[in-house]
């Protein structure tokens, strides 16, 4: 079959001959449904020559129609001259319908033949019959290949021949085949085969071949005798003849029924008969047992009686430790002697103790442990207002006790009271006095020498008060907490917080009195201590003192120095922590005129605020300002000098790691600074930074950022000396090198846009370029490189549109900005081409701020370089010289050194 197919649009043609294909193997194997394809290629009316990709389609009419098959396709095909040759095989698809072939061809890209992407279709050819495919046409009434003359034979039988079942030897009938009655016994002689089903309407069944299963009882005969076995009866069995049960090892029989077992003989019962039962109560009395709740004894005296008794004990002797009632448990959390008033109202009492001995005691209890956490007396009490020990010393004159304990040990506790609940206002001890001149708790240390302590308190939570004491009366010189010490080394109040985390207090006065003392300390010696606060942990947030004040007008704490000469103090605060503060200043109020910190001096030479950093190593600060409140500064500094070196805020350490300023901005919403600088002078710095190390690691000004956000940014312009660089970790040394890429400078704004393009057949290609691009730029620039291949010809075709890019410009927002493209033409079809194109940036800013190449330099820096040493100038000729860092800290006041240390 010879056909000529052409695309008129692409100027494609192809002339093609079909050719059946021949038996791949020798002998007599039937011939494949697979045949070749010859074609003639043509591409503008010549042939064409190089790598094509070709797709065969199969259909079963000329245009649209039906798919038959697969599709077929061939990569990569090197044609010469036009003339190519395939073989197609669709598979058995070909039984006497009329068939048509499509082809789709292009130039190889690259891609792979199953891309569909740039394939040219070519007008269907019908497949007509070849010799071959004419003799298999007579196939359709052939009884075998080379005999038969009629096809309604098979294997030389007619239909009766298979309409009969007893002819048909091989295969397996469907179960639908398979229906009626059987007259014939059926005989399973595999032992697969089983027979599923009610069993209603088998008969003749023999018992004996019943292998499986439990017949009900319903189905045994009454003459059916029991079995030998041991046997669980469900029902009531009555034995109408005695029973004789011949079992050895095991129980002749159980009864697992709760039931009542009637017409037994108890001499049968576990070998026990009448004697093994309790005919008299001995003396002593032995009782063994294991009881849930229940004592083994129980007792129960209904008597309203007042002195009834559920147990009364009782010992006549006049002498000896002899008990009345005696308790004893071996469990190491049982209970001796418990007593218990079940009684919800009332002044019940669990246990009850007299004693009329004028040296006796009511209740005694002793634990003879040596060590541990032993009671003498555990008392306990679950009621919301109960009391878990009340003492009651009845006479109204006396040094009685309401409740007296003593400890002997070294480091006991006469009296020991706890609090266990976590929250809520509870108290491990609770004093009250009624008395105008009592006393609600009394702590007295004896001994007139050493470090003994009148009162010692103590609180582990993380925002306990190791002390609290309240002078709740709003008149009156009130005293929250008054302490005296008579020794020589005592202590009038000590308060300690042991917790090393929490705002813990190691004393805290309040008093709500308008004239009132939350603390007050008096010293009348030389060298005493008013009031002496030691917080003694190396690091955490602990207060040697901490004060509050909530009194619009108050101070939280407030020193006074009377004396008018002297290097005196109004306020001593020192931090001995190597991370510590000596001050902490901070108003965490929201308002716009919350100040952190204020100083005030009204001397002509007077400072404001004086910090010093005595530590030349470490992470130290002389003054560190932190903000978080929206719109507030951690830090202001401000300087009305109007000559002269004024500076607002000046800071010096000179610590390796030490930090002259440092600023912290920690709100997480609104414009907050953590520094903020403001320069009004026409060549004034807003922020100077400056380093004189020649390292490769300092840095002037520096700062850091997590993506996305940015570590500098410059809202105006930006500029450098020297060269611009981003720095990365090198890849092939992260953690010993740096890899550094340089800034590419010119004289004028660029903006740089680059791609690839694949050309069209014509070799050409159309580009576009970002929406935004004629808003932002003019005078376009253009770069070709041809990729694969030497492009002698290849040009830039059509330019970006100027009238495009001046409608761009012209734009306002919300308005539409045209797109722009250009045209790159005179390449090789389906090559790859690089396209560079720059632009003048011609944004809003560039517009109104248009940047000079050069510029003059100010008046003020007339005569200075940035680099004197390119030039061979002198270090003073350099812009913004100062000769060197100089410590021009005020004197260091002589008391920091000579003051005692506490």
């Amino acid at each position: 079959m010879m056909h000529r197919a052409r695309n008129g649009g692409r100027g494609w043609s192809a002339a093609a001959t079909v050719v059946a294909v021949l038996s791949t193997s020798a002998g007599a194997e039937p011939i494949g449904p697979g045949f070749t394809y010859q074609g003639d290629l043509r591409e503008g009316g010549v042939p064409a020559n190089g790598a094509y990709d070709l797709r065969f389609s199969l259909y079963d009419a000329a245009s649209g129609g039906s798919q038959v098959a697969t599709t077929l396709c061939v990569d990569n095909l090197n044609i010469t001259g036009g003339v190519f040759a395939v073989s197609l095989d669709f598979g058995a698809v070909f039984a006497g319908e009329r068939r048509f072939l499509e082809v789709q061809v292009r130039g190889d890209t690259g891609l792979g033949c199953g891309d569909a992407s740039g394939f040219v279709v070519l007008s269907r050819q019908e497949l007509t019959a070849s010799p071959f495919a004419t003799y298999a046409m007579s196939a359709a009434s052939a009884a075998t290949a080379t005999t038969a003359s009629n096809a309604s034979l098979f294997n030389g039988q007619g239909p009766s021949f298979y309409q009969n079942a007893a002819n048909l030897t091989i295969g397996t009938l469907p179960n639908g085949r398979l229906s009626g009655a059987y007259t014939g016994v059926l005989n399973f002689s595999n032992v697969g085969n089983a027979y599923s089903g009610s069993g209603t309407g088998l008969t003749g069944l023999n018992a004996g071949n019943v292998a499986l299963g439990t017949l009900n009882d319903a189905r045994l005969s009454s003459n059916v005798a029991m079995l030998a076995g041991a046997q669980t009866f469900t029902g009531p069995k009555t034995f109408s003849a005695a029973a004789s049960f011949s079992a050895l090892v095991t129980p002749p029989f159980s009864v697992a029924s709760t039931m009542l077992v009637t017409n037994l003989n108890a001499d049968r019962l576990d070998g026990l008969d009448s004697t093994a039962f309790l005919q008299a109560i001995p003396v002593p009395l032995n009782l063994v047992g294991s009881v849930a709740e229940d004592g083994v004894i129980t007792a129960s005296n209904n008597s309203t009686l007042v002195d009834g008794a559920g147990v009364a004990g009782a010992i006549t002797a006049a002498t000896g430790t002899a008990s009345g009632v005696r308790g004893t448990t071996d469990s190491t959390s049982g209970v001796g002697v418990q007593g218990r008033a079940n009684a919800t109202t009332g002044a019940t009492t669990g246990v009850y103790g007299v004693a009329e001995s004028s040296s006796g005691r009511g209740v005694f209890g002793y634990a003879t442990a040596g060590s541990g956490q032993a009671y003498g007396g555990s008392f306990r009490s679950d009621s919301t207002g109960g009391r878990g020990v009340y003492g009651l010393a009845n006479a109204t004159t006396g040094t009685t006790t309401g409740v007296w304990g003593q400890s002997n040990s070294t480091s006991g506790r006469g009296l020991y009271g706890y609090a266990s609940q976590l929250t809520g206002a509870t108290f491990g001890v609770f004093g009250v006095a009624d008395s105008t001149t009592g006393t609600a708790v009394f702590g007295y240390a004896t001994a007139t020498t050493g470090l003994n302590t009148g009162g010692s308190f103590r609180s582990d939570s993380t925002s306990g008060i190791g002390v609290r004491a309240l002078a709740s009366s709003a008149a009156g010189a009130t005293t929250g907490v008054e302490g005296e010490a008579s020794s020589s080394s005592g202590i009038g109040v000590l308060g300690e917080a042991t917790s090393g985390s929490g705002s813990t207090f190691g004393v805290r006065g309040y008093a709500a009195s308008s004239v009132g003392t939350g603390v007050h300390g008096w010293v009348v010696g030389t060298s005493g201590r008013a009031i002496f606060a030691l917080s003694g942990a190396g690091t955490g947030l602990n207060y040697g003192v901490f004060a509050d004040n909530a009194s619009t007008g108050g101070r939280a704490v407030y020193g006074q120095a009377t004396a008018v000469s002297g290097q005196n103090a109004g306020g001593w605060f020192e931090s001995t922590s190597p991370s510590g503060f000596g001050v902490v200043a901070r108003n965490v109020s929201s308002g716009t005129s919350a100040v952190g910190l204020y100083a005030e001096s009204s001397g002509l030479s007077a400072v404001g605020v004086q910090a010093f950093i005595s530590s030349a190593l470490g992470t130290s600060w002389a003054v560190q300002g932190t903000n978080t409140v929206v719109g507030g500064r951690g830090v202001i500094g401000e300087s009305e000098a109007t000559t002269g070196l004024g500076i607002g805020v000046h800071a010096f350490s000179a610590g390796d790691v030490g930090r002259g300023v440092s600023a912290s901005a920690t709100s997480s919403t609104g414009t907050t600074y953590g520094v903020f600088g403001s320069a009004t002078s026409s060549s004034g710095r807003g922020v100077y930074g400056t380093v004189s190390s020649t390292s490769a690691s300092a840095y002037g000004v520096y700062g850091s950022a997590t993506p996305p956000a940015m570590a500098l940014y410059a809202a105006g312009n930006s500029g450098a000396s020297g060269v611009k660089s981003f720095r990365i970790d090198h890849p092939a040394d992260p953690q010993g090198k740096y890899l550094l890429h340089f800034s590419t400078e010119g004289p004028e704004v660029l903006n740089a846009y680059s791609g690839t393009a694949v050309l069209d057949a014509q070799g050409e290609a159309e580009v576009s370029l970002p929406s935004y691009f004629a808003a932002i730029n003019t005078d376009p620039r253009y770069s070709l490189t041809p990729v694969g291949a030497p492009m002698p010809l290849l040009h830039v075709a059509g330019e970006i549109d100027e009238s495009a890019l001046a409608v761009g410009a012209a734009a306002k927002p919300g308005e539409g900005i045209p797109g722009v493209t250009f045209r790159i033409g005179g390449g090789v079809p389906h090559a790859k081409v690089s396209w560079r194109v720059e632009a003048r940036r011609h944004d809003a800013w560039v517009r109104a701020y248009a940047p000079a190449a050069e510029v003059h330099k100010p008046e003020s820096e007339q005569g200075t370089v940035q680099h004197p040493e390119l030039f061979n100038l002198p270090q003073e000729s350099r812009l913004g010289f100062s000769p060197e860092v100089v410590d021009d800290r005020p004197p260091r006041p002589a008391m920091l050194d000579a003051a005692p240390k506490p």
